[in-house]
């Protein structure tokens, strides 16, 4: 998948003094015409125009592959978390206390496609289980801007069990823009209601896609990055889908003083003003609809909130430096975009409020997970910590896909017992299995019976910690022709019949099931299952060939 950034003009000159900043080539027109600014870049159409893609795009922004998840939404990311929650529960029993009576909310900012919040709710339940708060009610609610996805949610028929019990609930909410919560099951408005219970925070993928400001730091003198935009047209290009073409957008960059203090919330100053003071020559973001809608939550929750949040950021100025800190902005596909994001002064944010941030203490190449908290024990928030280092710091998603490195670049025979370690360690990750499966395929038949059984397992494990989303990928029928070759007929079955709940009946599933009868001798079965292949494929070869060898073999039996 290609990802570009936006073309901008450098940034225009203060006091004849040309500072340092986007040096891209702009594009240039004739017909060139400014669309909005200069203003504030957290007031920019961009953010506009990002929420609109969004909000109309729906979960095919992530089941056709054009924006990026599987990172933030894998079962080890999910497990981690969920150590992370239990530590931060009991660190505030041994504070304040937990009220039974009222729920532990979980809330995710940009639930989108849903995965990441399955697969955590599976494994909170299990954490759960084995901690003093077995009892306690938890509702986790997966929120996101748009309509479309929250609709998807509700209807997915592996979070209904979730929904029966009362541990799910769904609000739409716009991070950076709204106040309150409005719980769809419940009916409950969080910001109306008083929360009786601190609160968690989690979000993965949403602060780079939401509003941030720009500014530049030089020798104790702060700059305001304003940001214009303008079109060849003189108006966005629109796709076939009616969505803005970002590309044919240029940005302009404006450099102001800033001698006042910037923002109406001196917190915000405070930031603000030790970026001013310990940055020598750099240009930063500050990350606006994060804070806000950290504060807002904050605020519902009587100052006792756990922020989890992973994306392509940082935690340390050694990164400005690296000009991570510049406005850049990442285009994936045409219609939406991301920025990096600065955990240090969410992080410091958190710390000014007398909480504790939590950033990893080593190098990373492509995710930032920091956990933020307030709130705790009187002795801070020790097995918030504690979950932090073991789960995350020690080693965290990039560790385990630095060992395992890329599968797809992997030849050579099959090594089961490597496979098996791989997905233990992953937490039962899909895409392991699946980058897999042509070489499992191949031996399937030369597997050993214990062989066969911990695969057998591996399976079953990997399709439990599964949230279908819609992707053309079908790994339902995959992990079923798998089965097939084990010799694991029935089994494979059921898998045939999961790709058929999920995407409908195929030909290529028809058959396949007619095989599985019909080596498990199940004659009228097999001979129904291919009729119906060759009803949707009437020139299928291999289904001709089935019919005929499942109708001789029923002439044979009744000889």
């Amino acid at each position: 998948m290609a990802h570009t950034t936006l073309v901008a003009k450098p940034p225009a000159a203060v006091d004849g003094e040309e500072p340092d900043g986007p040096t891209e080539v702009a594009i240039t027109s004739q017909k060139k015409g400014t669309l909005a600014g200069p203003e504030r870049l957290s007031r920019s159409l961009l953010w506009d125009l990002q929420r609109r893609f969004y909000q109309q795009q729906g979960v095919e922004a992530w089941s056709t592959g054009l924006i990026p998840f599987h990172i933030t939404s894998t079962p080890y990311i999910a497990h981690a978390y969920a150590k992370m929650v239990t530590g931060y529960m009991r660190d505030c029993g041994a504070g304040t206390g937990l009220d039974p009576a009222e729920p532990f909310y979980i809330v995710e900012l940009g639930a989108g496609h849903g995965r990441f919040g399955y697969r955590f709710l599976k494994r909170l339940s299990r954490q759960l289980a084995q901690t003093p708060f077995a009892e306690q009610p938890v509702t986790f609610v997966m929120t996101d801007v748009s309509e479309r996805n929250l609709e998807f949610l509700q209807a997915h028929p592996r979070l209904q069990p979730f929904v029966r019990d009362g541990v799910l609930d769904f609000a739409p909410f716009d991070a950076g823009r709204d106040r309150e919560l409005r719980l769809v099951n419940s009916g409950r408005t969080l910001g109306t209601d008083a929360i009786g219970n601190p609160l968690v925070l989690i979000a993965n993928y949403v602060f780079d896609s939401i509003a941030q400001d720009s500014f530049h730091v030089k020798d104790g003198r702060l700059d305001e990055i304003a940001v214009s935009i303008s079109s060849p047209y003189g108006r966005p290009g629109l796709d076939q889908d009616g969505l803005t073409v970002l590309p044919e957008l240029e940005l302009t960059y404006h450099y102001t003083p800033v001698f006042a203090a910037y923002y109406g919330d001196p917190s915000w100053n405070r930031l603000l003003d030790g970026c001013r003071a310990r940055l020598a020559d750099s240009a930063l973001l500050f990350p606006v609809a994060a804070l806000d809608t950290i504060d807002t939550f904050r605020r519902l929750a009587g100052d006792r909130l756990l922020l989890l949040s992973a994306d392509k950021g940082f935690s340390e100025d050694e990164a400005l430096l690296l000009g991570y800190g510049t406005p850049g902005i990442t285009l994936h596909g045409t219609g939406c975009f991301s920025m990096m994001v600065d955990y240090r002064l969410i992080g410091e944010h958190f710390t000014n409020l007398g909480g504790d941030a939590f950033h990893p203490g080593h190098r990373h190449e492509n995710l930032n997970v920091s956990a933020c908290a307030l709130g705790g024990s009187s002795d801070g928030h020790p097995e918030t910590r504690l979950a932090y280092a073991d789960a995350i710091d020690d080693f965290g998603p990039d560790d385990l896909y630095s060992v395992i490195g890329d599968p797809d670049q992997r030849t050579g025979a099959l090594d089961v017992g490597r496979l098996m370690a791989e997905l233990r360690l992953s937490r039962w990750d899909e895409t392991i299995l699946a980058v897999n499966l042509p070489v499992l395929l191949q031996a399937a038949p030369e597997l050993s019976k214990v062989e066969k059984q911990e695969i057998f397992g591996a399976i079953r494990r990997v399709w439990d910690h599964f949230l279908p989303i819609g992707e053309s990928y079908d790994l339902a029928f995959q992990l079923g022709a798998l089965l097939y070759q084990m010799r694991y007929y029935a089994e494979a079955i059921d898998f045939f019949r999961e790709s058929i709940a999920i995407g409908g009946l195929e030909p290529g599933t028809a058959y396949n099931l007619a095989a599985c009868h019909y080596a498990m001798r199940d004659l009228e079965l097999a001979l129904e299952r291919v009729e119906e292949a060759l009803r949707l494929d009437p020139h299928s070869d291999a289904a001709r060939s089935l019919r005929i060898a499942i109708l001789a073999e029923r002439n044979r039996r009744a000889l």
